[in-house]
């Protein structure tokens, strides 16, 4: 038993005529995009509804982990000069330092107040983190804080893939439960997907807007008088 809703043809004829209808590329594709990552992929290439032939629960879950394992491998190597390459950009440079801002600040709450865990402690972080299928969570934003936290690329890669897996079995037993609404379920992480990514331009472009504020009060206040009146 599943429901279709409407688009589904139309999902189904694009990875047709893209993948030829191979649901494994397909899947880890999906997998591999932020904020949708496996939590999306694993239902996704379960649902009859997107494919003639739709994965197995153990197909779709080793997709979605082979996808996890991909970036955290591209993003531990070349997270740090992408973000050095567009900090010498004018156009992106202000984006990048945000973006490696909210990093850093994740990491600072994984390595405590006093800054001096372990090197296994923030990988247990960084398991915990990445362990939770939550919109905010998962390889990406893993991947990235383990990179601020300088753990070395096994290290990362350790901790990115274990938290991959768990999630990934999380998400397996709720598609389980949902296996007669898997496209809803898929529409519905689409969605949340879409809020979080709205809500994350919104908090960029407000955090500009008080910034640029911020730094017009401060020019337009008149400087201090430091003559000395008495004679």
């Amino acid at each position: 038993m599943h429901l279709s809703l409407l688009g589904t043809t139309e999902i189904q004829n694009f990875f047709a005529e893209t993948f030829g209808g191979n649901a494994w590329l397909a899947t880890i594709l999906i997998s591999m995009v932020p904020l949708i990552e496996l939590k999306g992929g694993i239902i996704f290439g379960q649902s009859p509804d997107f494919f003639a032939e739709p994965l197995t629960k153990t197909q779709a879950f080793a997709c979605g982990i082979i996808a996890g394992a991909i970036v955290s491998v591209v993003l531990t190597f070349l997270l740090k000069p992408i973000f050095a390459r567009l900090k010498r950009t004018k156009l992106l440079k202000k984006l990048a330092l945000r973006i490696e801002k909210s990093f850093k600040r994740k990491a600072d709450k994984i390595d405590g107040k006093n800054g001096k865990k372990t090197a296994l402690g923030k990988m247990v972080g960084i398991f915990i983190f990445t362990a939770l299928p939550f919109p905010f969570t998962g390889v990406w934003t893993g991947t990235a804080i383990a990179v601020f936290l300088d753990l070395k690329w096994w290290q990362c890669l350790i901790s990115t893939v274990a938290g991959n897996i768990v999630a990934g079995l999380i998400i397996t037993l709720l598609s389980w439960v949902l296996s007669g609404w898997l496209n809803i379920a898929f529409f519905v992480i689409l969605g949340l997907a879409a809020l979080v990514l709205i809500f994350m331009i919104a908090k960029m472009v407000a955090d500009s807007i008080k910034e640029k504020s911020a730094q017009q009060t401060e020019d337009g206040q008149p400087e201090p008088d430091n003559t000395n009146t008495q004679e």
